[in-house]
């Protein structure tokens, strides 16, 4: 299995470097890999049209040219959108520094977002959390986290894990005056805002 995954990182390594230079290209090195090549193209057009607000498309690019589009990104910009998860293809928005999913019904977080090694600021405002999403304490560059207006009541001790963090707004979430308390002394070097 990670075989499969480590052969499908590699041809998506190589389509984004411009190394392949057509999809019939990448049929035949998928082929000599036995990887399926279809799944990067649905997971490209997927994350292109999903994120249509956040660049100027054209619905002429080549399919490695929103490759690239989509994996040189540094802005996701995706407010009322609906959404109630992230996709797992958030995977490919490697150079993203901000993501903005506030105005959402997001319940949880998906394991990929850790994926985003670059991420410094992630807005997750007006949405329905009512646990802390711990996949966000693996963000070692996050340096404002904004949960504003979800009905999160508590953080985990793994939140002093981001030792980047300059700022935390929790304000509008039921969390108690002893748990307030609790997290100003973990992060004693962030603004926090309850």
């Amino acid at each position: 299995m990670s075989e499969v995954k480590s052969e499908k990182e590699n041809v998506m390594r190589l389509l984004l470097s411009g190394q392949l230079e057509n999809i019939e290209l990448g049929l035949t090195l998928a082929d000599s890999l036995q990887v399926d090549i279809t799944e990067f193209k649905n997971d490209i057009e997927f994350l292109h049209e999903w994120s249509s607000d956040i660049s100027l498309k054209s619905k002429d690019l080549s399919f490695q040219e929103k490759a690239v589009e989509i994996y040189s990104k540094d802005l996701v910009y995706l407010p009322h959108k609906n959404l109630t998860t992230i996709p797992s293809q958030i995977q490919y928005f490697k150079n993203v520094t901000k993501f903005d999913l506030s105005n959402n019904n997001l319940t949880r977080l998906s394991f990929e977002i850790t994926m985003l090694a670059k991420l410094e600021i992630i807005s997750l405002g007006n949405n329905q959390l009512e646990l802390f999403p711990v996949e966000i304490t693996k963000l070692s560059n996050l340096q404002l986290l904004v949960l504003t207006r979800n009905k999160i009541k508590s953080l985990p001790f793994e939140i002093t894990n981001l030792e980047k963090l300059e700022s935390l707004v929790l304000i509008n979430n039921p969390i108690s005056d002893s748990e307030m308390e609790k997290i100003k002394s973990w992060l004693p070097n962030c603004e926090i805002k309850f």
